[in-house]
């Protein structure tokens, strides 16, 4: 066959047929959008036509790119409800393919992920986070256990880079507390297993710096804290050795930057191993604080005008 014959042979047979469409699926589906991904057989054009019928009579706009992997955002959708689709590609010869028609359903807004959230695929971390503190930037304070000196990373999930942020003492098994100026107070740590340290540290998320606060009077492996309706925290029990306990709770300034102990205070009733429980009342008076166990209960009150006192509640104990 010689080469003009070939080519009219070629000419006299065009590419007349549509690419093939498969594996339609919506994904991402929220409460008021959805991703339309298909593939095609042949290098093709993109768009999805939908709408609450049949009729469709939306559509997204046309990617004239030629591709065989496929994939279309719908946003602005209504709420909880059911929409028809069919996707469409054309070839480079102009051939045109429409998939079948296919449903899917917008999830209630409480129900959307841009309202509850949804899991990100699991990572690698280079070490593991058993304290995680958000910060007001949007990155998080993060640290290991067991350190001496402790290796705290500063980790940004938008890029999800880590950024060491070292800090001499064991600050594993802190307590922590987020102070009105977005400064982190960090109390106490570790000096070894259950043997706790008078070290605190403020970290500054805009610097990205620790600066040394005041030592505490008492050692604390452990402590609760809970931040007042004023600017102080309260530093509440904690291990100092293994058979002794932190039980004279110390209030941080961070206005003078000082502690002071609450001397008419006594918590050896609340020997908690780890974190004893304290919740802040919505008492704007008397401030109270009330420290619960299992089967025990006291309850602690920050009185108004700079008081302190801590007052035992009838003992609810059981036998």
């Amino acid at each position: 066959m010689d080469k003009p014959t070939h080519r009219r042979r070629l000419a006299a047979h065009p590419d007349t047929t549509a690419p093939v469409i498969l594996g339609v699926n919506a994904s991402s589906v929220t409460s008021t959008g959805a991703t339309i991904a298909w593939t095609t057989d042949e290098p093709s054009t993109s768009r999805v036509e939908y709408g609450l019928t049949t009729s469709y009579g939306s559509a997204t706009t046309l990617d004239t790119s030629l591709v065989t992997a496929h994939s279309q955002p719908l946003t602005g959708l209504a709420v909880a409800t059911t929409y028809h689709y069919r996707v469409v590609s054309r070839d480079a010869a102009g051939n045109t393919g429409f998939s079948p028609d296919a449903t899917f359903a917008t999830t209630p807004a409480s129900q959307g992920a841009d309202v509850v959230g949804q899991w990100a695929p699991a990572v690698d971390w280079p070490f593991v986070g058993v304290h995680l503190i958000q910060l007001y930037t949007g990155e998080f304070l993060v640290f290991d256990a067991w350190e001496i000196p402790s290796h705290p990373y500063i980790w940004n999930p938008t890029t999800n880079v880590f950024t060491e942020i070292p800090n001499p003492f064991g600050i594993f098994c802190s307590g922590h507390s987020m102070l009105a100026d977005g400064r982190v107070l960090i109390v106490g740590g570790h000096a070894a297993g259950e043997v706790g340290i008078k070290q605190a540290f403020l970290f500054d998320p805009a610097t990205r710096a620790w600066t040394r606060a005041p030592d505490m009077s008492i050692a604390r492996w452990y402590p609760s804290r809970r931040r007042c309706r004023t600017v102080a925290v309260v530093a509440l029990s904690g291990m100092i050795t293994p058979t002794t306990w932190a039980d004279v709770p110390e209030v941080y300034n961070p206005t003078t930057n000082t502690w002071s102990q609450l001397t008419g205070v006594n918590t050896s009733d609340m020997h908690e191993h780890e974190y004893p429980l304290s919740f802040l009342e919505p008492n704007g008076r008397s401030r109270r604080s009330l420290l619960q166990r299992p089967h025990a209960r006291a309850r602690r009150e920050r009185g108004g005008r700079g008081h302190h006192c801590l007052r035992p509640l009838r003992s609810t104990a059981r036998p």
